[in-house]
């Protein structure tokens, strides 16, 4: 075998064969000031996919997310709620989940608040953006995610 066909061969090796992509959702991004101007609420509305994956991936670029997170509340919808158990995980670019494995195993029956910590009680820190995924939820179900920041401006 000649050297040119070795590398062809390496490289066709690497190629992931009958793999599919994240299916990604579409969702909404609201944010509501809370207590002047450095605590936000930015909820997040998620819809699992309708096929076999039945889950939400919301990569979230154009949203302005700098300070550190307080609370994270994991809410179902009430009409299309998810399938109990389900999980969430909100990873920064550098691959961190923010929820530190507060998003595990969800319940449906209620709203379940995480308040994250990195690091013996330190709050996570976020800067830039984020992505949202949602598993083992069901097909077409509904959720939201409310994440409390203390914002910080970096003009003053």
């Amino acid at each position: 075998m000649n050297y040119r066909m070795w590398i062809l061969l390496v490289l066709v090796s690497l190629i992931p064969c009958g793999l599919q992509a994240e299916t990604t959702t579409s969702g909404t991004v609201s944010t509501v000031t809370i207590g002047g101007n450095y605590l936000t609420k930015t909820t997040l509305d998620w819809i699992t996919s309708a096929d076999a994956a039945s889950s939400a991936v919301l990569h979230l670029t154009d949203a302005d997310f700098f300070g550190i997170i307080h609370k994270v509340a994991l809410r179902s919808d009430a009409t299309t709620a998810p399938t109990n158990l389900y999980d969430v995980t909100l990873v920064d670019s550098d691959g961190v989940d923010k929820l530190v494995t507060g998003g595990a195993n969800v319940t449906s029956a209620a709203t379940v608040v995480v308040y994250p910590t990195m690091h013996a009680s330190v709050s996570p820190f976020i800067y830039g953006p984020l992505t949202l995924t949602v598993l083992n939820a069901g097909a077409s179900k509904r959720g939201y995610v409310d994440i409390y920041i203390q914002r910080y401006d970096s003009r003053r």
